[in-house]
């Protein structure tokens, strides 16, 4: 009890006042302020499965597709919502079919309890690591499933260590199964929730959604016309930032430029408008 007095009453309004000090300087910060935290309700669904999916950002999202994906390809009737953390994740998910709607994860209570009585789910499913205390509580007290799926607990995660762990597992035991990505990650998880959480190895969907993917891509015929010629090496630089752009022309300069030696694709982690113009500069 006195952890959900310390973060509801303490914990919540001091990161939103910290979050409206930085958000005029933080456009990531102002669109998740103001973003929708309560869920739409969708007609026609209430003798259908319902599950609240949660994603950090857009990488956990694309793990969360196949998951989404394979239960409406079992259940045709079931409904899907989704929350966010990251407004990044939140925006570039924007029309995605499958889902009934994608909204920011709440962390004032009323609003948690709102977006439960909304979609009512069967199970709420947490992709990763992302779980927040609220969350949890909410799903422990209204007996909904809390499963933790692809889940993940690095060696040096702050959540092992042994001032931050005890606190986390106030929470942590009210999830109901974890599917952990590794091995390694299942034994740290299983200190982490304590003996009353079954914990297992289940695979991570990231590959899944690789393979989906790359089905889907363009022809290799079609990527040459792009880059212009086969007979160069190709060089992807994935989801980069300004600093790892600076050193890749740094290394090509050495190289004696990118038209010499190979063909370079260059994909920001945020693509947006001001990323992409510095990308190409």
């Amino acid at each position: 009890m006195l952890g959900r007095l310390v973060y509801y009453g303490i914990g919540i309004p001091a990161a939103e006042l910290i979050a409206r000090l930085w958000g005029g300087r933080n456009p990531k910060i102002r669109s998740a302020l103001h973003g929708n935290r309560i869920p739409r309700p969708r007609s026609g669904v209430d003798g259908a499965m319902k599950l609240w999916f949660h994603v950090s950002s857009l990488g956990e999202f694309e793990q969360a597709r196949p998951v989404i994906e394979a239960v409406g390809a079992r259940h045709p009737d079931a409904a899907s919502w989704v929350s966010f953390f990251s407004p990044s994740g939140l925006e570039h998910a924007r029309g995605y079919p499958h889902a009934a709607d994608l909204f920011y994860v709440p962390f004032r209570r009323r609003h948690v309890q709102r977006a439960f009585d909304i979609i009512r789910p069967d199970a709420v499913v947490v992709i990763r690591f992302d779980l927040w205390p609220g969350l949890a509580w909410e799903a422990a007290a209204r007996d909904v499933p809390l499963l933790l799926v692809n889940a993940t607990l690095r060696a040096g995660s702050p959540r092992n260590h042994p001032l931050l762990g005890p606190p986390q597992r106030f929470f942590y035991r009210h999830v109901t199964r974890v599917l952990a990505a590794t091995e390694g990650d299942a034994t740290r998880l299983r200190r982490l929730c304590g003996p009353g959480v079954p914990v297992e190895v289940g695979g991570d969907s990231r590959y899944d959604r690789v393979w989906q993917r790359s089905t889907a891509a363009i022809s290799l015929g079609s990527l040459d016309t792009v880059l212009g010629t086969a007979a160069r090496p190709v060089l992807v630089v994935g989801s980069s930032y300004e600093p790892e752009e600076r050193v890749l022309v740094e290394a090509l300069a050495v190289l004696g430029g990118p038209s010499a030696s190979m063909s370079v694709v260059v994909v920001p982690h945020e693509p947006t408008e001001e990323r992409l113009r510095f990308a190409e500069r």
